[in-house]
């Protein structure tokens, strides 16, 4: 995700198409999302923090607004820290992209058990297989 990709409306803060109400921004870098109405933060890992690889080709634009989020699991193990995090996240791109053929990390986001929110594809590209 782009820093200060999110900007303030006039109902919450809004990314690209995407709106989530009651909440606005926290943190000097524009990274964390904070729910005024809960009192929790989200911290968002960019790609660049946890070294992806580049894409293999480009990838297909994800039509804007999305009509729908699909959510799934992943069968690896619970992380709970940063690094570990950092670890899983590149162990699947690395898996999408060698064994399943796919041109990237298969995912939009991945959430971390460490409660970091990871960029996989971002907010404007379509997910491998959510199509």
């Amino acid at each position: 995700m782009v820093k200060n990709q999110w900007r303030p409306t006039e109902n919450g803060v809004e990314n690209k198409g995407f709106q989530a109400s009651n909440r606005d921004i926290s943190g000097a870098n524009g990274n964390d999302i904070k729910s005024s109405e809960y009192g929790s933060s989200l911290r968002f890992i960019s790609r660049s923090e946890w070294l992806a690889q580049p894409p293999n080709a480009d990838l297909n634009d994800l039509e804007l607004p999305s009509q729908r989020i699909i959510i799934a699991h992943t069968a690896t193990e619970n992380c709970t820290n940063q690094a570990t995090c950092t670890f899983r996240v590149r162990y699947i791109q690395t898996f999408h992209m060698e064994s399943q053929g796919w041109d990237d990390i298969g995912y939009n986001f991945l959430v971390g058990g460490d409660g970091a929110v990871y960029e996989g594809r971002g907010w404007d590209k379509e997910g491998a297989h959510t199509k």
